[in-house]
């Protein structure tokens, strides 16, 4: 769980742009610490995800409320 929590904040520092003093090395955004050096830092590449979304015509947009049951007469006495 600690791993997939790390993976889940890779973009999230990527794009906040966390930055290490340089006297304590460089920031390693594959592994989320400080790395000593940036050739022992690795690199990841920001992804262009796309999901398709498919058209919704007006009718199917809006949605159909249920009808409401009318109550049976009651016969007089």
């Amino acid at each position: 769980m600690i791993q997939f929590g790390l993976r889940a904040v890779q973009p999230v520092a990527v794009q906040l742009g966390v930055r290490v003093n340089p006297r304590y090395g460089v920031w390693d955004p594959t592994q989320e610490r400080v790395a000593p050096t940036a050739a022992d830092a690795g690199t990841i590449t920001p992804l262009q995800v796309s999901v398709p979304v498919p058209p919704q015509s007006p009718a199917a947009a809006a949605p159909v409320p249920a009808p409401v049951p009318t109550p049976a007469p009651v016969p007089a006495p």
